[in-house]
This record gives C-alpha cells, sequence and structure tokens, in this order.
C-alpha cells in the first residue's frame, strides 16, 4: 500500500541530496523500502477503512501517472475530511506538495502526520531528510536525530545523519556516525562512499581510497565512488587515472553533466584540448537538460518546463522523446500555440501528417504565424492535398523549391483533367520560381 507515491518521494529528495560540485555522496535504494514500510506501518484503519483508503491511493497513482497533480491533491484533501487524523494521509499530501513545489503546505502535512505518529522512525527519517533537501539542517538533524533514538538500527538514517554533518562542515563526527551504519551493514555502500567522502573533504585520501576501495569491492558499479577516486587522482596529478575513473562514471551514467566536466579539466592536464572541447560541449547540452529537469521537478504542472525539454529534445533528433514532452505541455496548457506547434513538428518527423494538420490548425487558432502556416503546408503536400498546401504556402508567404514542386504538382494533376492551359500557367509559376526544377515522385 502507498508504494507508488513513496517511490516518488524517496526519487525526488534523492536527487535533492547532499554533495558539492566536486565531489558526491549517496544514499540508496533502502530508504525507498524504508519508507513504503513505514506507511504501511502507520496506517491503522479498520478493514473498511483500509478498503477505502486503498482505493483513494489507486485513484490518485492513477492522476499522478498522467501528471494531473491538481486532481490528484483534490482526491486526497476529500478524504482528509472523512480521516483528519490519519497520519498516513498527512504524510502522502505531504508527498504531493513537494511535487507541485509547495514546501511549506508539505511541511505543515509533515508537521501533522509527525505529531498523530511521532513514535514511527522512517516518518521522522523521511521528514529529516525532506528538511535537509530544502537547506533546513538544524531542523533535519533533529528530525534524523529522533530516528536514530527510536530505532538504533536504522541504517539509512545513520547515513542521512552522516551527510547532514558532512553538510555542516562536522567532518571527524560525520565519520563516526557513518561508522554505525557500516557496523550495523557491513556492505552499505552508500555509507562507505559518504564515509569516505568525509575522509576527502579532511584531506585523509588514504582512509578515503579505502572505503572507496571497499565500495567498489561490493558494487563495482558504484559511480560515486569511481566520480571520487578520479578527485583523488586528479589531486595528486595522476591525470590519465582520472580521466580513466570519469569516463567509467560516464559509461554508468551518460546524462550526468558532471563527469564531463571533471573529465575536461583532466584533458586539459594532459594538453587534450579537443577532447576538452568535446567534453565542453556535452557538458554544456546536459546541462541544459538538467536545469530544465530541475524546473519540472519545482513545477510539474507547469507546461513551460516540458516545453523546454521538448525543444532541447527535439534539436538533438529524438523526436519521440520530444513528441512525449510536448503533449504534456498540451495537456497542462491548452492555450500554448507553441506547444502545439511543437507537437506537429516531432508529429511530421515521425510522419503522422494527418495530426501535424490537426496540431498546425490549433496552433493557428491561437496565433497566425507563417512558420505553423508553412509546416502545415508540407503536410498536406506530403498527403497529396495541393490545393491547401498552396494556400498555405501563400499564407506563410514562402517561394522556395518545395513550393515549385506543389506548383509542378498542380500542373500534372490538371493536365491529367485535360486543363493544359491552366497546367501552363502553374509550370511557369514552377520555372518562375526555379527553372531547374524537376518534379519528384512523392513518396507517399
Amino acid at each position: 500500500m502507498w508504494r507508488y507515491l513513496l517511490i516518488l518521494t524517496a526519487t525526488c529528495l534523492l536527487n535533492s541530496g547532499c554533495g558539492s560540485s566536486d565531489g558526491s555522496v549517496t544514499t540508496d535504494a533502502e530508504d525507498q523500502k524504508k519508507a513504503a514500510e513505514s506507511v504501511a506501518a502507520g496506517d491503522k484503519s479498520t478493514s473498511k477503512q483500509h478498503g477505502e483508503l486503498q482505493t483513494v491511493i489507486d485513484r490518485t497513482n492513477d492522476l499522478l501517472k498522467v501528471g494531473n497533480f491538481g486532481q490528484a491533491m483534490d482526491v486526497i484533501s476529500r478524504a482528509m475530511v472523512n480521516h483528519p487524523e490519519n497520519s498516513s494521509l498527512h504524510r502522502i499530501r505531504a508527498i504531493l506538495h513537494q511535487k507541485t513545489g509547495q514546501s511549506s503546505s508539505a511541511m505543515t502535512d509533515y508537521t501533522q502526520a509527525v505529531r498523530l505518529d511521532p513514535k514511527n522512525a522512517q516518518l521522522q527519517d523521511e521528514v529529516g531528510f525532506y528538511l535537509f533537501s530544502v537547506g533546513e539542517i538544524a531542523a533535519a538533524q533533529k528530525h534524523i536525530e529522533q530516528a536514530v533514538e527510536i530505532d538504533p538500527q536504522f541504517v539509512a538514517a545513520w547515513n542521512h545523519l552522516g551527510l547532514i554533518q558532512i553538510t555542516s562542515g562536522e567532518l571527524t563526527k560525520a565519520r563516526k556516525t557513518l561508522s554505525k551504519a557500516i557496523k550495523i551493514k557491513p556492505d552499505y555502500v552508500d555509507a562507505l562512499i559518504n564515509r569516505g567522502f568525509a575522509a576527502y573533504q579532511l584531506k585523509q585520501f588514504d582512509k578515503a581510497l579505502a572505503d572507496y576501495n571497499a565500495a567498489l569491492k561490493i558494487n563495482p558499479d558504484a559511480v560515486n565512488a569511481h566520480n571520487n577516486l578520479g578527485l583523488i587522482d586528479y589531486e595528486k596529478e595522476d591525470f590519465e587515472s582520472a580521466v580513466a575513473n570519469f569516463t567509467k562514471c560516464i559509461m554508468l551514467e551518460p546524462k550526468n553533466p558532471k563527469y564531463f566536466e571533471h573529465r575536461r579539466m583532466a584533458y586539459l592536464k594532459l594538453g587534450m584540448s579537443i577532447e576538452a572541447l568535446n567534453d565542453a560541449n556535452q557538458w554544456k547540452q546536459l546541462q541544459q537538460r538538467s536545469l530544465v529537469n530541475q524546473q519540472i521537478a519545482r513545477q510539474p504542472a507547469n507546461a513551460i518546463g516540458y516545453l523546454a525539454r521538448a525543444e532541447l529534445a527535439f534539436r538533438e533528433g529524438q523526436h519521440k522523446a520530444a513528441l512525449l514532452d510536448f503533449d504534456r505541455a498540451v495537456q497542462l496548457n491548452k492555450n500554448l500555440p507553441q506547444a502545439w506547434y511543437g507537437r506537429a513538428k516531432a508529429r511530421f518527423e515521425l510522419e503522422e501528417y494527418n495530426l501535424v494538420i490537426d496540431d498546425c490548425s490549433r496552433a493557428l487558432s491561437l496565433n497566425a504565424a507563417q512558420p505553423i502556416y508553412s509546416l502545415r503546408g508540407e503536410a498536406f503536400l506530403k498527403l497529396d492535398k495541393i490545393d491547401q498546401a498552396l494556400k498555405d504556402f501563400h499564407a506563410a508567404k514562402r517561394l522556395d523549391p518545395t513550393v515549385a514542386e506543389a506548383f509542378l504538382r498542380k500542373a500534372d494533376e490538371l493536365e491529367s483533367l485535360g486543363q493544359s492551359d491552366a497546367a501552363t500557367e502553374y509550370r511557369e509559376k514552377a520555372n518562375s520560381l526555379f527553372p531547374d526544377l524537376k518534379l519528384t515522385p512523392n513518396a507517399n
């Protein structure tokens, strides 16, 4: 019960986790598991109430899947009218507030959830880590300390407490805290990496290397361990090894701009300027996408973020991905002509010409712009609707080989109907634009 929502929450929080522009600290899937267990444990409803609440959550999940956060919030809020003292409902609504960027409202519901279920260690940890993610470090530490006091074996909470201490500059204390997590769970990769990061910040490179290598022995694909090893290599001026570690990071997470920037710096130290320039270009492209993703995370109900990400994907030739985001933008705001036009562009590349016409027509009803007429004209031409194509090309004030080809096709159509004079007129129009143009067969 509640699992889908809680996984979304954990993901949101983890993506906002502690770290710097240089090194990496981590949290892991254990947090998600504990969160799911916590909500289930916190639900003390009767069998009938349980069924009612499950229906509410199923409906909420369906709405979340299509990005309809407003209706999801309405469903939860209505359920709370009948169950105002249900800690789990407050907790779920806090999650929804987070997803829509309403941090103050999220904290209000989290406060209520804690009031109703103060001995829930996982809830205390979740609230603390949320506060940590929004920069409320002192308050976060208080909740997570409560979590480990309630459940001293709660390894994820010890890990989070260590992250807070790293952020606060209490590096020696952080290593001791993270050692408690590792004592409970010796194969806890995230705690090993974070303890190593604290040692790295203290310039205790031997201790950092020991922790990173221990983490990699357990999980050879632990990307933050490879990244942090690369940073130690860089500080030791072993730039070839640094490049190797950052390259491993890129293989594991090819869309993370940080690793391209780190490798670029190492390439420059090796005098490999072309490789450094390539990484700089990759960093710029990925950083743009990262910023857009952050905007979407902050305002998931705002169409502009999806529109920006769609344009990036379209420019990169990822037309299916672009279509998905243009579609989301249209769903969120049906009065954005650029969203309809963008979706039409993506559909044109995917050869969905009838749908291109529909989207362009909707965009034109909002903004009669020449590029929209031009695109719709091309879609009409692909479908051999030559009269409509020529009408749109005229509205677009377009004169190019595509228009000349449309004139030639119209001439052939008229010739087949026995209207030779009219056909000649259209051929002359085509020749006046591009005298050497020859008609090419329509692929459709």
